[in-house]
């Protein structure tokens, strides 16, 4: 994550709302701004601890994600879009 902030994006069955900032908010011409809350920026973890989702599942249920379950895809969509908003 550290070096390849473009590859940790949002998941495809993410439907959480995102907020949008006006040109007023950061106060400078960002050409990323268009990613903001989409994906990870490089050197991101050095800003806000990071853990992946999966390690996050792990330590919250104490088990791996059970392939096929809806709730857990929810949970790990609900996760990934934490981070984002972090970062």
């Amino acid at each position: 994550m550290a070096w390849h902030g473009s590859c940790y994006k949002k998941r495809v069955t993410d439907r959480y709302p995102r907020a949008k900032l006006s040109e007023n908010d950061l106060g400078i011409e960002d050409p990323d701004d268009g990613k903001m809350f989409n994906e990870a920026r490089n050197c991101d973890n050095y800003i806000c601890t990071f853990q992946c989702e999966l390690c996050h599942f792990r330590n919250t249920q104490h088990r791996n994600p059970i392939g096929g379950s809806t709730l857990d895809q929810k949970l790990l969509v609900a996760l990934r879009r934490a981070n984002l908003d972090a970062l």
